[in-house]
């Protein structure tokens, strides 16, 4: 499986560098960049760190990414064009344009093989369905990226769908589910020190004390959030708090620090765009003017926020606008108006009754895709487990192996010195003596080995195939032996299971030094390359070779064999006398 990274995919919410500091920065490297490549890549990333509080740069600059990455063919840079693209619209409440962008980006994250960006894709996805009022379908798409976040063990991203199922979880009523998953976002956002992650965490916690009617839990919940917001330069959050604060404000008597807090959320949400926010808040400023008797004011506002919700399908916005305005207009002694608005608001909330009653019959199959997903979580860790005790298992025997026959003969040979130079054998002392220090270093040779094999450092085939050929390059020049060593490039960033990788090493080291000490070959060939569904190895010699079917390998052959079954690999030993050796084997990926 490759692994494709690039360092611009690192979220920057998890960098301490203030927001202003970043764009600075990014637009100087942008400036003295002439790779497409990266000039793409610093597009996406100054849009992305523009799209809370610009998000019309954004989509500029995500455009020339698009169309640069395009013409070079640039696949990642395309896919992260695209949700640039989404971001933008996400934030101005675009919510049809940002679908599609996140469509287009979820396709391309997967045509590009990147994992990370299916999931982040497949996140916002969600997130529009939820606004729209499809919370089976968002969560289905919360389900697929979260699966994706664990397998990748992105701890950011985990956090962040977390938060998006508990708000499907507290909109259904489970508010005790909703706090465990809101529990669990937030250790995670704190042990990672992602403030921004925080920031959303606590302000879905309010949310939550809001329909708990604990307004002093929500209120601090909420302006905790804003702190966040604000240190982020996130004028969406910072618009959404005060929303928050402000209808707190209102909902305890205190109108007057009600309408300031609203006028200032509506600044905030004004400047980046952000429709449903504005509607929203709209909606409260309305009651606030018909509370102090405008009523032509209130309908204003009231009329405004209903032309968002109804041309971005937020139905229970809607619904709510249409009631207020019904009574708004019967006070005003316009019936007709009124009961038009009233029959509207009767008809969506039937729509809306039953999608709701169509969830609650989902509702079983719903819990079941969350019960199926922790169960195969627990197995997967089970397997870890299982899988890391036999791979220690067989590390503690190789060396219980190595170090025990070394040792062994180690004993063996002192004896020998012992009796030898007893009987004036010196020469024979001598030969013993040679003996112990080159199995010695032998032993230090293996278990080197062993330990570069374990260490998760050297993941990369690259860094096995860089030992390995220095290792052949050595033996060989000491056995005045031509190498031929190639490797497809196309391998470098291959990530191998550590005992996929320590038997692959393993065994063809063996086959190397096996033919550099023994064929009395004059060239030597390894060769390493891959396709769709595996990677082949081979180690050719044009040495004296032997019948296989005679002789009888000694614990060399026999070790390759069994190393090559472990990892369910295909092991083919191919030797005619005077013919030479080849070695092939075949490991699935």
């Amino acid at each position: 499986m490759l692994l494709i990274r690039y360092l611009s995919n690192a979220q920057p919410e998890c960098n301490n560098m203030p927001n202003e500091e970043k764009i600075s920065r990014l637009k100087k490297q942008l400036a003295e960049s002439r790779k497409p490549r990266q000039q793409v890549t610093l597009l996406n990333d100054l849009a992305m760190e523009l799209h809370p509080s610009d998000p019309a740069a954004c989509i500029k600059l995500a455009a020339e990414a698009l169309e640069l990455a395009r013409k070079i063919q640039f696949k990642i840079g395309i896919a992260r064009s695209h949700f640039s693209t989404g971001m933008a619209h996400f934030k101005q409440a675009r919510y049809l344009d940002a679908f599609a962008a996140f469509q287009r980006a979820n396709d391309a994250y997967r045509q590009a093989g990147d994992r990370w960006g299916e999931s982040n894709a497949l996140n916002h996805l969600g997130l529009i369905c939820s606004k729209t009022g499809n919370s089976l379908r968002a969560l289905d798409y919360f389900t697929d990226s979260l699966r994706i976040k664990e397998e990748t063990e992105d701890e950011y991203g985990k956090s962040n769908v977390l938060i998006s199922i508990a708000g499907i979880h507290h909109e259904a009523g489970k508010t005790e589910e909703a706090k465990r998953m809101i529990g669990e976002a937030l250790a995670i956002a704190q042990h990672i020190r992602a403030e921004a992650l925080v920031g959303k965490v606590l302000y879905e916690l309010g949310n939550i004390h809001c329909t708990e009617i604990d307004f002093n839990g929500a209120r601090s919940a909420y302006t905790e959030a804003l702190n966040y917001f604000e240190k982020q330069s996130d004028k969406s959050g910072i618009a959404q708090c005060r929303l928050k604060l402000g209808r707190i404000s209102l909902e305890t008597g205190d109108v007057n620090s009600a309408h300031s807090i609203l006028h200032s959320a509506m600044d905030y949400a004004l400047q980046v765009g952000d429709k449903s926010t504005e509607a929203n808040i709209d909606v409260e400023l309305a009651k606030i003017e018909w509370m102090q008797g405008h009523r032509a004011e209130a309908i204003v506002h009231l009329e405004r926020a209903r032309g968002f919700a109804e041309a971005n399908q937020e139905r229970p916005l809607l619904i709510k606008i249409l009631q207020e305005l019904s009574e708004a207009h019967e006070a005003a002694g316009e019936f007709e108006v009124s009961l038009a608005n009233l029959k509207k608001a009767v008809h969506l909330s039937a729509e809306v009754n039953l999608s709701e009653t169509t969830a609650r019959l989902h509702d079983m199959e719903m819990n079941r895709k969350f019960e199926l997903l922790e169960r195969e979580n627990r197995l997967m860790e089970i397997e870890n487990q299982l899988a890391l005790a036999e791979v220690r298992r067989r590390i503690s025997s190789d060396l219980h192996d190595d170090i025990g026959a070394a040792l062994s003969g180690f004993s063996i040979y002192s004896t020998a010195i012992r009796n030898n130079i007893m009987q004036g054998n010196l020469d024979e002392a001598m030969d013993s003596i040679d003996n112990i220090g080159e199995e010695s270093r032998e032993l230090l040779e293996r278990l080197s080995d062993i330990v570069w094999a374990i260490n998760p450092k050297n993941d990369r085939f690259d860094q096995l195939v860089s030992r390995l050929q220095n290792y052949a390059s050595r033996i060989c020049s000491g056995k005045n032996i031509d190498l031929n060593f190639a490797a497809d490039t196309s391998l470098a960033e291959v990530l191998l299971p550590l005992e996929t990788r320590s038997n692959l090493f393993l065994i063809l080291k063996e086959a190397i030094n096996n033919a550099a000490k023994y064929s009395c070959a004059t060239h030597l060939k390894v060769s390493l390359n891959s396709n769709e569904h595996s990677i082949n190895a081979c180690v050719e010699d044009d040495g004296r070779g032997f019948n296989p079917n005679t002789a009888s390998g000694g614990n060399g052959l026999r070790n390759m064999k069994q190393r090559a079954a472990l990892i369910r690999a295909s092991y083919d030993l191919q030797s005619t006398p005077e013919q030479g050796t080849r070695i092939v084997l075949e490991i699935p990926l």
